[in-house]
């Protein structure tokens, strides 16, 4: 291996030992098994880029994504519904149009399915690059399809 080889390779190694660290952060807080045992405790994953891609790309705007906090910390989001995603979602947020918590409502039912298996096939690859530094609560999330 070449000297610019074993460098890149270091440095991909410590990208990935990061990123494990990242998402471990929470899981390895010594508060994490007082928060777990909170009774009504709840984690969002909240998406601050855009959905779609290409002609269809939908950017999340600041104002979208201050809404969507606003109504978390004012319990306005009761009503949630398993999306096709995987993951489950509000019905409906106030500011916030209805395309942005339901993509599939931009592609075709075959075009949302494939789009969906490879976003699936990259969140699995990307979290077996980390490997076993990342905590199996997180590491189990994405399931091979």
């Amino acid at each position: 291996m070449s000297e610019i080889e074993l460098e890149q390779f270091a440095l991909t190694v410590d990208r990935i030992r990061q990123k494990a660290m990242e998402g471990n952060r929470l899981l390895d807080n010594p508060s994490a098994e007082e928060l777990r045992g909170l009774p009504h405790m709840n984690y969002f994953l909240l998406n601050t880029g855009g959905i779609g891609e290409e002609a269809l790309y939908h950017d999340i705007k600041l104002e979208f994504t201050m809404a969507i906090l606003d109504s978390l910390l004012r319990g306005g989001l009761e009503d949630w519904i398993d999306s096709p995603t995987g993951f489950k979602v509000p019905r409906a947020i106030r500011h916030v149009d209805n395309v942005y918590l339901h993509p599939e409502k931009i592609y075709s039912k075959i075009e949302f399915e494939e789009k969906q298996k490879e976003l699936n096939k990259i969140r699995c690859d990307t979290v077996e690059q980390i490997g076993g530094a990342l905590h199996p609560n997180i590491r189990n999330v994405f399931t091979r399809i």
